[in-house]
């Protein structure tokens, strides 16, 4: 009776330590499992990391793009301004003004050609304006994309890390 009873106990010990080493091995897959996800979310990290650090100087170079264009618009807008006032100060007949009192034919020629080059930059620095302005907007549009970019590459790592 003794000897079955410590049969038993055997048979029981071996059924304990069968279980146990099941939960060991249980535990042991579930940390592989948590392990391996850990890896793969380090790996994304550092990938969607990168990705935002991109976004982050293409803001930086749109950024100082746009200032740029800020900057070189307020230029031509002064000078434009100078323009208009020294033509409003000189009335509407200012460019007759110029030409008329011509002692001659070829001088008359000469003021001309003059006037009419400083037409030709005058319309070219309001095309620059113009052109700089359309720019600005586009950098603008590409600045708000670039940001909504940005904030869609962060989110799939803030879930992830959740």
């Amino acid at each position: 009776s003794q000897l079955k009873q410590l049969e038993d106990e055997i048979r029981g010990k071996k059924k304990e330590k069968m279980a146990l080493k099941k939960e060991e091995e249980s535990v042991l897959s579930t940390l592989e499992k948590m392990d391996h996800r850990i890896r793969n979310l380090q790996s994304d990290t550092v990938s969607i990391e990168a990705r935002i650090q991109k976004k982050e100087v293409e803001i930086g170079y749109l950024s100082t793009a746009m200032d740029q264009l800020d900057e070189s618009i307020d230029e031509r807008k002064d000078l434009i301004g100078k323009r208009v006032r020294t033509l409003y100060r000189e009335g509407s007949g200012g460019f007759l003004k110029r030409l008329v009192p011509s002692p001659d034919y070829p001088t008359f020629l000469k003021r001309l050609h003059y006037l009419r080059t400083v037409a030709g930059k005058e319309m070219e620095i309001l095309a620059f304006l113009e052109e700089e302005q359309f720019q600005l907007e586009t950098k603008n549009v590409q600045l708000g994309k670039v940001k909504q970019q940005l904030i869609s590459t962060r989110e799939p790592l803030r879930v992830k890390l959740s």
